[in-house]
């Protein structure tokens, strides 16, 4: 953790049995990052998946960014939110982001990107073109703590694999705060668009994505979602007050 720096950055990856993914994945951050010493990967591993255990344990020691792992007691049933928010919870960095173990950062000096962005507004979805959905939904996107924080979550756990972008997308465009930008690639190495990464984990998880998509088309998850989007709006709201308060009293401060 670095709760020093307030604009340090985050980069959470749940991870299974794929260590060459986890190698590649950090490989591809220290040879991009700006600034190595502002930037953490933290994987969630399953307690009994040795092999992505040692595999972090040896990036740990390894890697020209921080690299750290929170085991996770594993499940018959998958839930990639719930590791999520357990990783979110053992992580403090402001900045935060969603990534899989399938993701090769591309653009040099991302980071600093990424961190003017939210000097300028924390309250946005921040996305690149992931080489797959190219705009069109934010798979891999960074948010800022305080808005999670406020809002009482991190992921929503009701869906299980997919849809978990979905839920955050819907959102945060709802009140046009979906921030894309073209220029940042975070290549998702996807099996629709590489077949040759369609490996057994990939294949025995696929059997949630039916559950997931009933729980987004149901009736109670979208009028969840209207809440939680009438929420985030009052929230904006909030913040926005919070930035006239600022100024005034700036503004109506007397000379020394």
């Amino acid at each position: 953790m670095n709760s020093r720096d307030p604009w340090g950055v985050v980069i959470l990856v749940a991870t299974r049995e794929r260590s060459k993914g986890m190698r590649r994945l950090v490989e591809s951050v220290q040879t991009t990052v700006d600034s190595r010493q502002r930037v953490n990967i933290v994987f969630g591993i399953d307690a009994d998946d040795e092999e992505s255990r040692q595999t972090a344990c040896d990036l740990a020691k390894t890697a020209r960014v921080q690299v750290r792992a929170v085991h996770v007691e594993p499940s018959a049933e998958l839930n990639l939110a719930r590791i999520s928010n357990i990783l979110y919870a053992a992580s403090d960095e402001p900045i935060v982001g969603c990534f899989g173990d399938d993701v090769v950062f591309r653009t040099q000096g991302w980071d600093a990107i990424v961190r003017h962005e939210f000097q300028k507004n924390i309250a946005i979805l921040l996305f690149g073109n992931d080489r797959l959905q190219k705009g069109r939904l934010a798979t891999h996107f960074f948010t800022h703590r305080r808005i999670h924080d406020a809002l009482g979550y991190y992921m929503n756990e009701k869906f299980r694999r997919i849809y978990i972008d979905t839920w955050w997308d819907h959102i945060f465009r709802s009140q046009k705060r979906d921030q894309y930008v073209p220029d940042l690639i975070f290549e998702h190495l996807h099996p629709e668009t590489y077949p040759e990464n369609e490996d057994d984990l990939y294949r025995r998880n696929a059997k949630w994505m039916s559950a997931d998509e009933a729980t987004w088309k149901s009736e109670e998850n979208q009028k969840d979602l209207r809440r939680e989007m009438e929420r985030f709006r009052w929230l904006i709201w909030k913040l926005s007050c919070e930035k006239i308060r600022e100024r005034l009293s700036g503004f109506l401060r007397p000379p020394r």
